[in-house]
């Protein structure tokens, strides 16, 4: 048998999720024993007692990795809080995080952007790289903060509305109470975003949190697939491997869309109103007395997408929320989400997201 220890930081819900890709791999894996320790400061406990053949874990620091090289255990480490480490990482794309959210906020008309991290963490500069490459690139600027939580101040002078990612869920949730107490409404004000898509801290934000969803379970899973190469032999594994973010669960922080044009805005709410209705275009055009040219040409100009994109992009919103919060049939999802049948739910969905009505919820793992 390979005895398999697994150091797990399990305050941390991302590594909760992670240990479900780990486990998930090791069921797989005949001759695996695992044993698991809740914090890397338990490590020394699992060497003494357990002598494991290698270890998986939230290793944090290029020193403590060190200290396990020279004990010539084989290391796959989940932390990124560190840029250089002397044994193999797998973790997310954190630049794709940021400009995941950077587009997530242009999607919906948002014209000014922050954000708010940590100068001494690695992967929060890496998301905010990402972030600011992808707002520079669309020809826009960012207001960044690099203590971690920002001032009433701070906030209070940033144009508004502005959208603002915060490099953690559990920071964004600080965030909000900051916004809050500032009298900034959210999201109409101020739309906000954290990373981990955690539901602990998300849910339990005063205004709920929209989040970039961290790949923890694919993360765990490719994690031991890399030590099991390495097991095996295999000398030409990956220093680091990134894994793209899942996609961003929209809740009430971050829901709004920003326009200057009355029209449009008319529009958007219409269709945010009626999306679980079976409406076309047709039905806006009839509500707001206006051309259909006229109105495209208005739309493009303000969010770069068609009316139907907008109905579109709002029907697949509902759709996540579903999937992700109820167990109801996709046929009912789909007729509240304004879909006629879930054939179109099912093209839609795949198309926009990539990926499968029930493969999506399956990854976020709705209760019943």
């Amino acid at each position: 048998m390979k005895r398999i220890g697994l150091a797990m930081e399990m305050a941390l819900g991302y590594n909760r999720r992670a240990l479900m890709g780990i486990k998930s791999y090791a069921r797989a894996q005949r001759d695996w024993s695992v044993r698991l320790v809740s914090s890397c400061l338990y490590l020394d406990v699992l060497l003494c007692d357990w002598m494991p053949d290698a270890i998986i874990g939230h290793i944090p620091t290029p020193e403590l990795a060190q200290t396990l090289l020279q004990r010539k255990i084989p290391v796959i480490t989940l932390s990124a809080k560190t840029e250089h480490m002397p044994v193999s990482r797998v973790c997310s794309d954190n630049r794709a995080i940021g400009r995941m959210a950077a587009h997530y906020f242009l999607e919906r008309g948002l014209r000014h952007f922050a954000f708010a991290g940590s100068s001494g963490i690695w992967f929060s500069l890496e998301r905010e790289a990402g972030f600011c490459d992808a707002v520079h690139e669309a020809g826009f600027q960012v207001h960044v903060c690099r203590q971690r939580v920002p001032t009433i101040d701070w906030v209070n002078a940033l144009p508004r509305p502005f959208g603002l990612l915060v490099f953690t869920d559990e920071h964004a949730q600080r965030v909000v109470d900051v916004c809050v107490d500032a009298g900034l409404q959210i999201p109409e004000h101020a739309a906000i975003i954290g990373v981990d898509n955690d539901e602990a801290w998300c849910n339990s934000a005063r205004v709920p949190l929209s989040s970039v969803d961290y790949p923890a379970e694919r993360i765990g899973f490719e994690a031991a697939g890399l030590l099991h190469r390495i097991l095996e032999g295999d000398r030409d594994v990956p220093r680091q491997l990134l894994i793209p973010p899942a996609g961003v669960m929209t809740r009430l922080s971050s829901d709004v869309v920003a326009v200057d044009d009355p029209q449009v805005a008319e529009a958007v709410r219409f269709i945010k109103e009626n999306a679980s209705k079976p409406i076309n275009v047709e039905d806006i055009l009839g509500a707001l007395a206006v051309s259909r040219r006229s109105l495209e040409k208005k739309f493009l100009k303000a969010l770069q997408r068609t009316p139907l994109r907008e109905i579109h992009r709002v029907r697949i919103e509902r759709t996540k929320h579903l999937l992700s919060t109820t167990q109801m049939p996709l046929s009912e999802v789909a007729r509240q989400s304004g879909f006629p049948d879930s054939k179109q739910m099912f093209k839609l969905f795949r198309h926009e997201t990539g990926t499968t009505p029930a493969q999506f919820r399956q990854r976020f793992s709705a209760p019943s």
